[in-house]
């Protein structure tokens, strides 16, 4: 049996092109909310121009819940 690990969180992307000897995918979603640490607050500084792009980034986009979340996210996909 064939075993290949693939990061889905990158977009769909057609990986029978890429792998053409896998005849069965199977696809798992796996919550890791559970592996994050306790949350801490913080105090940071930012330009009032930066916060305010900030805000307006997170009043456009509903995938963040607040400005906390925002640069918590922020933060996570430029550390990858």
């Amino acid at each position: 049996m064939n075993i290949c690990y693939l990061y889905l969180d990158t977009g769909f992307v057609n990986y029978r092109t890429q792998y053409p000897e896998f005849t069965e995918w199977l696809a798992i979603e796996v919550s890791v909310e559970g592996l994050k640490g306790k949350q801490k607050r913080v105090n940071i500084t930012l330009s009032e121009p930066l916060l305010a792009r900030v805000d307006a980034c997170v009043g456009f986009h509903h995938e963040f819940k607040d400005r906390s979340d925002f640069l918590a996210k922020a933060a996570d996909r430029f550390m990858l």
